[in-house]
Parts: C-alpha cells; sequence; structure tokens
C-alpha cells in the first residue's frame, strides 16, 4: 500500500512547509550541530533564516539568475524530496537535510517523525 507521504511530490510539499514554518512544529524537531550552535547569535540567526528562506526554483529560474544555482535544479534534489539544501552564510558553507524516522504505511498507526538537521558542510 502506498501513502500520500511516500510521493516525492507530497513529501517536497511536507518538507516545505515544515522548513518554512508553515505547519506546527510539534510535527518536527530541529536540530543544530556545533558548528551553529557556537556561532554568535546574528550569525545563527542569518544560517536559520538562510534555510527558511531556502528556494529550489526552477531550471529556468537558475539559468536567468533568479535562483543560486546551488539552490536549484535536479542535482541538488535528484529525487524531487526537498529533502537537502546547501548555501553560504558568512564566507562558511553549511547543509540542511530533512530525516523521517517510522513508518511510511499509516495502516500501522505509527505517524512519522521528521528532524531537520543543520550543520557546517565539514561537520558532515
Amino acid at each position: 500500500m502506498t501513502t500520500e507521504t511516500e510521493t516525492p511530490d507530497a513529501k517536497a510539499t511536507l518538507y516545505d512547509a515544515m522548513r518554512t514554518l508553515k505547519v506546527r512544529s510539534g510535527m518536527f524537531s530541529v536540530v543544530a550541530t556545533p558548528g551553529v550552535t557556537t556561532l554568535p547569535e546574528r550569525e545563527q540567526q542569518w544560517v536559520v533564516e538562510a534555510v527558511v528562506s531556502y528556494s529550489y526554483g526552477t531550471a529556468e529560474q537558475v539559468a536567468a539568475g533568479e535562483v543560486n544555482a546551488e539552490h536549484g535544479g535536479e542535482d541538488s534534489d535528484p529525487w524531487s524530496e526537498h529533502d537537502f539544501g546547501a548555501f553560504e552564510v558568512a564566507g562558511e558553507r553549511y547543509f540542511w537535510q530533512w530525516d523521517d524516522y517510522g513508518d511510511d504505511h499509516a495502516s500501522y498507526g505509527v505517524p512519522n517523525r521528521y528532524v531537520l538537521t543543520i550543520m557546517r558542510a565539514d561537520e558532515y
């Protein structure tokens, strides 16, 4: 049995809604690594703002320069699930990624647990 959350479009919609804070936070947890949590507060805020405002865009938007090439196109999201992003803040490279723990099959009655991890690239 395939559930709605198993399709790439449904996952992308869910991940985007959670990442941009359009759903209640009880659906997911956010974990930041020491490379983020030890930054000065203002830089931490910049990193979080970069994650929330991250845009995949379309290939046309990337080509037109409307979206940074690193933030769009099939290369950064090969499965179209919007579960990973890479960006720079103050000259430092960071990643964010969604992990999905649980069972996608609603028939089992176990909801998924979603975790958004934000890290400096050298911590990967």
